[in-house]
């Protein structure tokens, strides 16, 4: 029953449109390509940081493959996860496509990445002209990495609040 009740609420909060009342206003899409583990972690992650920062966005997750009115959203936060390296090219399309770059917040998390710091490329330093955050997609530690903490940069629960840190002060600059 309780895995049932969990698969649910992880399925809700993938399905499309899914809204979280989310500082500033206005509404701000969360673009993901799949329905991976970590899409999963991060828009769970998401929908937990909405609610502690109280936030007045209202924040909307799409599956790439869906149509979506850019227009419509003050922010887009692209999620690359899945790769080691680059962007997937379903979302790297969906960047290409887009017709105001000044929209996009890219977060990559890496694949296989052990550095659990987190790197940020303003647009104005990106080729893509889009601002960008880079970490790893490790979730939490187990087997011997938590008995001796071979990731570098700390824990991944920091590392994640720091990018997502980063993703909020991004966002507020655009509203």
């Amino acid at each position: 029953m309780k895995k049932k009740l969990i698969l649910i609420m992880i399925a809700a909060m993938l399905s499309a449109h899914a809204v979280f009342a989310g500082t500033g206003t206005g509404k701000v899409a969360v673009i993901y390509s799949g329905r991976s583990q970590v899409n999963r972690h991060v828009l769970q992650f998401f929908g937990e940081e909405i609610r502690n920062r109280n936030s007045s966005y209202q924040f909307e997750a799409f599956d790439v493959k869906e149509g979506i009115n850019q227009s419509d959203y003050i922010a887009l936060v692209v999620i690359n996860t899945g790769v080691s390296s680059g962007i997937n090219r379903d979302l790297s399309d969906f960047i290409d496509s887009s017709p105001d770059k000044s929209r996009l917040i890219l977060v990559s998390l890496y694949r296989g990445r052990q550095d659990l710091t987190v790197e940020t490329v303003p647009a104005q330093s990106n080729p893509d002209k889009i601002d960008a955050i880079s970490s790893a997609s490790i979730w939490e530690q187990s087997g011997l990495s938590s008995l001796f903490n071979k990731n570098k940069g700390g824990n991944p629960r920091q590392m994640h609040q720091q990018w997502i840190n980063e993703v909020f002060r991004l966002i507020d600059r655009r509203a």
